[in-house]
């Protein structure tokens, strides 16, 4: 006895079949409005071209509302970035308790907050450019926190494992960083992200943390003296800062010179690399 095999019309079933679910998933979004839309194509004779559009209203909840409902954590990154008035909805959910939700949401009006949630807000000093100042009654329902920069270890552990170089190397350009924020020329003084742009300039270039080394120097003067552009920077510190890093890097990155900074312990002796 012959097998049977499927059809033609059968098969060709199947691939309209499967054009078609493959329209429906492509053509099928959920817009930021909250609306899921879609849209069907139907250009089956090629003279005729046949749209359909379906729009219905589904509310989605975001991270906020599901953070409230659940007891997460919230961490609200930057937040004074954001307009004040548009951390309005906050005030009741850290004091009430509660969370008012849109009419759209076709539900209940409010929503208890859970007893486990919590927010983190992460912010900027005011001092900063492209940031808000945040209204009072929003700080009188937080506990602030001033952090203040990373102590060496840590700066040096960061520095080496992003970019890879000698821990001589990255100690050497901490304890630039360090000195540059100790020398009152900086309106802000550098940061973590200033030891790792160095790091991996010296790690693409294969140089080595050295005076005299001119990818080295450059790359210090390029992150650390070119800072009149910031917020509360003064271009006439310019030279001075450009001399303080040059000085800075004589007195720290000399073979065989070690110096303590501010009573820090060294770290341990780094293993060389090739050059």
């Amino acid at each position: 006895m012959r097998p049977r095999y499927p059809s033609f019309a059968f098969l060709l079933l199947l691939a309209s079949l499967a054009v078609y679910a493959f329209v429906i998933l492509k053509k099928a979004w959920v817009c930021d409005d909250a609306y899921i839309s879609f849209r069907v194509v139907d250009n089956f004779i090629h003279t005729v071209l046949k749209t359909e559009d379906d729009v219905a209203n589904r509310w989605v909840d975001e991270r906020l509302t599901v953070a409230c409902r659940e007891g997460l954590t919230l961490v609200y990154d930057e937040f004074t970035r954001s307009r004040p008035e548009a951390n309005n909805v906050l005030l009741s959910i850290l004091e009430e308790k509660i969370l008012v939700l849109p009419a759209a949401r076709n539900g209940a009006a409010y929503l208890r907050v859970h007893p486990n949630f919590v927010a983190i807000f992460t912010s900027n000093p005011e001092e900063y450019a492209g940031v808000y100042k945040t209204q009072d009654a929003l700080l009188d329902r937080m506990v602030t926190i001033e952090l203040s920069a990373f102590d060496r270890a840590t700066e040096v552990a960061i520095a080496q494992s992003r970019s890879g170089i000698a821990q001589q190397d990255a100690e050497r350009i901490v304890d630039i960083i360090i000195g540059c924020r100790e020398s009152g020329l900086f309106a802000f003084g550098p940061t973590a992200r200033g030891s790792i742009a160095i790091a991996k300039v010296l790690a693409l270039r294969e140089a080595r943390a050295l005076a005299g080394d001119p990818v080295f120097e450059q790359s210090c003067l390029d992150v650390l003296a070119a800072d009149s552009g910031r917020a509360g920077g003064s271009s006439q510190a310019g030279p001075a800062r450009r001399q303080a890093v040059l000085d800075l890097i004589r007195r720290h990155c000399v073979d065989g010179v070690r110096p303590r900074l501010n009573g820090a312990t060294p770290l341990a002796a780094a293993v060389p690399v090739k050059t």
